[in-house]
């Protein structure tokens, strides 16, 4: 009996796709087609006795088995999708998988991605592992994945016609936003300065890390003068910063700290323009630190950026150069700090500033690129083995200097910032689907450095700057939530401000700045008092983020809350360094926050004050058995609080205030401390009693 392997009752011999599959038999069979017959063998004409084609190539041997089964491959479905990938939805940092059941013989397995363009392989690394089975996982999904779209590309040795690719799969991120507000927030972020690092001679970049591993924040600085020092600035835990030198090598224009080599300390890398030198600099893990060359001869080397380029689990380098070849180059690190040189760009002329992150969603590093010569912000797509296609998103960026990139808008998508030298602007780059539109931040002298941080606690992405020439200046840009920015000045004393860079210094909970500035050789970091240090007692707190719909809270101290189920509680009992964490849900996801809380201290309240008996008209003495310095203290009618004369300054002795009541009166005294401002009421009271002067009599009596 004639087969028939698809069962459509027109056996095998007569059948063009016997199989069913969409690929006909005389190409699974391995022959040639006709060029005008599909489903035909290539021929000329036909035997009329056995009706076999004639003039034709092939057609006559053993059809292909390409899996080797012992069934030709026209005869059997080679790639069946049984169940298509499913939409995914999940919460930010869950981890979630696709999977398609596929039946065949031979079988490989490609998942590719689209972001919102065309479809590209996954590669493992990062968040993805499995990319090459039937199933995808995916390790911590982040809200920039949310939309993302997958599909599994399925191909077999014994399907000549493939691959089958499955239907798309969208996974959906939900996150929610958390945040913490507490006490009084000050009105406005103020930045103060504080007393600046030891002298660096044309102090260029700063960078800040914990680089000894000591819990507080220590400060990396670069000059090119004098030398060419590259330090980094030990902070004592109190803010109090020793500088130790590096490296002198002649230029340095950028330092960057991360751990390069995986061993869990902090390695630093430089750029050096005057040596031509890129550098990382192993740290032996006491912040002894050996010098290791990563190239010799870029010239004019600019800048330097480390990250993981190619998700392969080690430290890649970006850097770029001022002069010809005009080059940014990407060194890809093999895993034990040996570099392989791959030419981002060349000819995109004086490459100040060069900064690597995933600009199209793809899942590798691509470079964003500052041109100064050219005036151009441009982006250099990765193709996932460190070959790169520039792409220019502003040729009239006037000497752009200096790159960031962050999601600026809150969509899921990277944004990039410029600052433009020649015409002092700094911009950020709306990304729509790759298509990136330009959007002012603000102005300062002579653009040279752009940062980008929620600087204000707020949920939105504020822009700090540094400005050079004429009075230099630092500024910060506070974002409204809308994508509209006010400029705040928080330093023009500076000429030559050359690099910004905020993290918390002070351990405060807050957002501080920090600058770098040519003149007057400074490195400085700015205070930024945006919440109020607490004082002891009740605080109230609240979450402010908008999402959630339960609340828990928590700390890792003594404290006491009155709820910790609502979502503004009060705590009391809190010390200095306490974490306070609440954690939210909206109902389908979880986040977490927390706050490290600075407290200050009460003053001393067990002071006594003394109590006297007055006739009307006489004057009190009130003595407090003791006081403190730099505490003062008000005398206060305990009736409803109202002060009883001047303020008198705590002297670390015994102190008076001198009172003439008219009727019996209690006084009570409320200590203020000068520096945190922190209140507090005396537990004693004073009792003043005033007697009535005897009764005038109004007339003599008359005399017998």
């Amino acid at each position: 009996m004639a087969n028939d392997t698809d069962g459509d009752l027109a056996p095998d011999h007569y059948d063009f796709d016997s199989d069913a599959d969409g690929c006909l038999d005389v190409i699974e069979a391995g022959f040639t087609e006709s060029l005008t017959n599909p489903g035909e063998l290539q021929g000329t004409g036909y035997n009329a006795t056995n009706g076999t084609v004639t003039g034709g190539v092939d057609g006559y041997t053993t059809p292909n088995d390409g899996d080797s089964n012992g069934t030709f491959d026209f005869q059997q479905n080679d790639i069946v999708i049984n169940t298509q990938p499913l939409n995914q939805a999940v919460c930010e940092g869950d981890n979630v998988s696709f999977s398609a059941s596929v039946s065949g013989s031979g079988l490989t397995y490609q998942w590719q991605l689209s972001t919102g363009g065309a479809f590209a392989d996954i590669s493992n690394g990062g968040v993805y592992s499995n990319v090459t089975t039937n199933t995808l996982n995916i390790t911590g999904a982040t809200q920039s994945m949310d939309n993302y779209q997958y599909r599994l590309v399925t191909s077999s040795t014994a399907f000549v016609c493939g691959p089958v690719i499955s239907a798309t799969a969208i996974l959906t991120v939900d996150s929610t936003t958390v945040a913490i507000a507490y006490g009084t927030p000050n009105p406005s972020l103020v930045l103060t300065e504080q007393t600046p690092l030891a002298n660096v001679a044309g102090a260029y970049s700063v960078y800040a890390i914990d680089m000894d591993g000591d819990g507080d924040t220590d400060i990396l600085s670069a000059g090119y003068q004098g030398g060419g020092e590259v330090n980094w600035h030990e902070n004592n835990g109190s803010q109090s910063f020793t500088k130790h030198t590096i490296d002198v090598c002649g230029g340095a224009r950028s330092v960057f700290a991360i751990d390069m080599d995986g061993d869990g300390d902090i390695d630093v890398l430089s750029a050096c323009r005057a040596g031509d030198e890129v550098n990382w600099y192993e740290n032996d893990g006491f912040q002894g630190f050996t010098k290791r060359s990563i190239s010799v001869g870029l010239n004019g080397a600019n800048s330097v950026h480390a990250t993981d380029m190619d998700n392969d689990g080690d430290i890649d380098v970006v850097a770029g150069s001022s002069f010809s070849p005009h080059e940014i180059l990407a060194f890809e690190n093999d895993g034990s700090q040996n570099w392989t040189v791959h030419t981002v760009a060349s000819g995109f002329r004086q490459a100040f500033d060069a900064f690597a992150v995933d600009v199209d969603g793809d899942g590798d590093k691509d470079v964003v690129g500052a041109g100064s010569l050219d005036n151009e912000v441009a982006w250099f797509r990765n193709n996932g083995s460190f070959g790169f296609s520039e792409i220019t998103i502003d040729a009239s960026a006037n000497g752009s200097r200096a790159v960031y990139a962050l999601d600026m808008d809150g969509d899921g998508d990277t944004d990039i910032l410029n600052a433009a030298y020649g015409d002092g602007e700094i911009n950020w780059y709306e990304n729509d689907a790759l298509v990136f539109t330009k959007r002012p931040v603000g102005n300062t002298n002579e653009a040279n450095d752009v940062y980008a941080i929620d600087m204000d606690g707020d949920g939105d992405i504020d822009v700090l700057s540094a400005g050079q020439q004429g009075s230099g200046e630092m500024a910060w840009y506070e974002n409204n939530g809308s994508g509209s920015f006010s400029k705040n000045t928080f330093d023009n004393s500076v000429s030559d401000a050359s690099s910004v860079f905020a993290i918390d210094v002070d351990g405060d909970g807050d957002l501080d700045a920090l600058s770098a500035a040519v003149i007057p050789n400074e490195v400085a970091w700015y205070s930024n008092d945006l919440l109020n240090p607490q004082c002891e007692g009740d605080i109230q707190f609240e979450e402010v983020g908008g999402d959630a719909i339960t609340w828990t809270w928590s700390t890792d101290g003594s404290a006491t809350f009155d709820n910790i189920s609502i979502q503004n509680p009060v705590i009391s009992g809190l010390v200095d360094g306490e974490i306070v964490t609440v954690t939210i849900s909206d109902g389908t996801c979880t986040s977490t926050t927390n706050v490290t809380m600075a407290i200050n201290p009460l003053p001393d309240n067990t002071f006594t004050l003394s109590e006297e008996t007055i006739c009307d008209g006489e004057t009190a003495t009130i003595m407090q058995s003791g006081s403190t310095l730099g505490v003062t203290y008000q005398l206060r009618l305990d009736s409803d609080d109202s002060n009883v004369g001047a303020a008198v300054a705590g002297t670390g002795n015994a102190i008076t205030f001198d009172v003439t009541p008219t009727v019996n009166t209690e006084y009570n005294v409320l200590a203020t401390d000068d520096v945190t401002g922190c209140t507090v009421e005396l537990t004693d009271l004073a009792t003043i009693t005033v007697n009535p002067l005897p009764a005038t009599p109004t007339s003599l009596p008359l005399l017998v």
